[in-house]
């Protein structure tokens, strides 16, 4: 993905989310409380709920912040297709690093919005056919509380998490090199596992995304400037004369694992 990924000095300050040292997102200025909740119906339907309270002692203003989460989810087969769904809605004060203040300079800025993610899988013998798509909400810029959706700790992998370099990537990008949270984007996408002997593993997912809001796209600059929060894509935000794009454009992933021999294997993989 082509984000900019590194913050500008003052980035604690716009509320710009992105990749950086800061430990706010993180669970080191926090108090986290959470709970979870599974029940097995049937088959076709493991439906879960799930709940996150965090507190923050280390934030910017005088007082701590604090935000929550809740999501919904479900999981199950019918016949030979199986699918996912999770949905999650979130708020905090000052946005997850505690450290955007509002406009009259004596209170948090509010940040809430919600993501939704989900897939359908169909296996066909050797090969296993996905069709998965996300949503999340981005920043309308319009001077009040933030609609956006505030990440906590960037881990996103692309819908249905199938993409092994886009988002955190899992082994592929230990170190957080590409843009990981969903905020401010939807994409929808397909792909095929295809393991034509044991030893071989292989998966090849496509996917395209877009932006909720072109200006919650943090790298376009508004007039008059309005404090944003949610990552920042520079490269597109010069685009239709410096109001930002309405897509991000094609992600292509490829992953193959091949054991040679028990305790050893060989992994290979790519992204565009």
């Amino acid at each position: 993905n082509p984000n900019a990924g590194v913050c500008p000095p003052a980035a604690a300050n716009t509320g710009v989310q992105c990749n950086t040292s800061t430990v706010n997102t993180q669970d080191n200025n926090y108090d986290y409380y959470q709970f979870r909740l599974d029940y097995a119906a049937a088959t076709w339907l493991n439906a879960g709920m799930y709940g996150l309270y965090g507190l923050n002692k280390a934030a910017t203003n005088s007082t701590p912040s604090d935000g929550y989460f809740f999501g919904i989810t479900a999981t199950g087969k019918v016949g030979i297709v199986s699918y996912d769904f999770d949905f999650i809605y979130g708020a905090s004060n000052g946005s997850p690093t505690g450290a955007v203040i509002n406009d009259s300079g004596s209170d948090f800025k509010d940040m809430k919005g919600y993501a939704i993610d989900g897939g359908f899988h169909f296996p066909l013998g050797p090969t296993t056919i996905h069709v998965v798509g996300s949503f999340s909400t981005g920043d309308k810029r319009d001077g009040g509380d933030s609609e956006a959706f505030p990440t906590i700790s960037p881990s996103w992998n692309g819908a249905g998490g199938l993409y092994e370099i886009i988002g955190s990537g899992g082994a592929f990008d230990a170190i957080d090199n590409v843009q990981d949270a969903p905020t401010n984007l939807w994409m929808i996408g397909a792909g095929v596992e295809y393991r034509p002997v044991k030893a071989l593993w292989t998966r090849f997912m496509y996917g395209f995304a877009g932006f909720h809001k072109n200006r919650g796209n943090c790298a376009v600059v508004t007039s008059p400037v309005t404090t944003c929060l949610g990552p920042s894509y520079a490269t597109v935000a010069t685009a239709n004369g410096g109001t930002g794009t309405s897509t991000f454009g094609h992600e292509v992933s490829f992953r193959a694992d091949y054991d040679f021999w028990t305790g050893f294997k060989i992994q290979g993989a790519m992204g565009l």
